[in-house]
């Protein structure tokens, strides 16, 4: 993907393969860029740049990119990155995996029974359960760390490996 703006005289190649790094040492345009960006994430489209794929059509990137400007909230517990995090790890289970972990899940389904039973009220429990649901029931997250550039790294490696925002 290209990006050119009206402003800068280069244009920007982007690929999935690579992370990409910007550097610019003029305020002004630095505000411009950022800006301009800032506009596009809250779903305005900007006339100051343009983005094309690789051969030359112009790409609609409105409310496809994010912007992280609050370096204090990654939103690493998002129900958006929660779930692409469920179905990334539920690909990677095997199915030998997938056979104990609903096992151990009816044996505990068992274990609940036996104790609703023994409640003087009426209650039951949903047993119709995958993988899907046992993943969610784990409450997997990611890892917030006290450094900013270890947050930095989590959160290019969650884009590269999710491909959540293109």
């Amino acid at each position: 993907m290209k990006i050119k703006f009206n402003y800068i005289e280069h244009e920007f190649i982007i690929n999935k393969e690579q992370v990409m790094s910007i550097e610019i040492e003029n305020k002004k345009y630095f505000y411009r860029v950022v800006y301009d960006f800032y506009k596009l994430y809250n779903g305005n489209l900007s006339n100051e740049f343009y983005c094309y794929d690789e051969q030359n059509h112009e790409i609609n990137l409105n409310n496809k990119i994010k912007i992280f400007i609050n370096f204090f909230d990654f939103s690493f517990d998002s129900k958006k990155y929660a779930n692409d995090i469920s179905k990334y790890i539920n690909s990677h289970i095997s199915e030998q995996d997938k056979t104990s972990l609903l096992k151990l899940y009816t044996k505990i389904l068992k274990i609940y029974n036996d104790i609703l039973n023994d409640i003087d009220v009426s209650l039951s429990i949903n047993t119709e359960m995958d993988i899907d649901s046992i993943t969610k029931i784990m409450k997997i997250q990611t890892k917030l760390h006290p450094y900013l550039l270890d947050n930095l790294f989590t959160l290019i490696d969650l884009e590269k490996i999710l491909e959540t925002n293109n």
